[in-house]
């Protein structure tokens, strides 16, 4: 699978036919938390087919199984940065309340999946992630109760 991004440059030299960089899901897997770097950089669309593809492998992971859970957390965090930067400048309105109930709702969703791969995996980032997810929450419902969104 081939992701563009602004941020990674071509190859300066091909490979030789039928050769393959990366060939196991774990390899691919690791590749794909590259999406936090794009979040954070602002390159939201390519940060989620990073983060999407990291899920996507998690059936197929042997040893790498943290990631799954942690790319699900990473989703919920840019769900709730993208409505952050289309809400900014504006004021507590119905409209603005609606587009944070939505991201809320769906980057709640992805910590609760997030949450059941953590703790489902035998990896020493699961209580770090559990804990991550927890005070996410926190943060969803204190923003819940700044804009009055029972």
């Amino acid at each position: 699978m081939t992701i563009e991004s602004p941020y990674i440059n071509p190859p300066t030299k091909a490979l030789p036919e039928g050769a393959v960089d990366l060939d196991s899901p774990d390899e691919l897997s690791i590749r794909s938390p590259l999406g936090i770097v794009h979040r954070t950089a602002g390159e939201h669309i390519p940060a989620c087919a990073f983060l999407v593809d990291a899920h996507t492998r998690q059936r197929d992971l042997t040893t790498s199984t943290w990631v799954g859970g942690m790319a699900l957390f990473e989703l919920a965090v840019l769900e709730l940065k993208e409505v952050e930067i289309v809400t900014a400048p504006s004021a507590p309105s119905e409209e603005v309340k609606s587009a944070w109930m939505v991201a809320i709702r769906k980057a709640d969703e992805e910590l609760d999946k997030a949450l059941v791969l953590a703790m489902s995996s035998n990896s020493d980032l699961s209580s770090r992630l559990g804990s991550r997810i927890a005070m996410l929450k926190d943060e969803m419902a204190m923003k819940k109760e700044m804009l009055g969104i029972v």
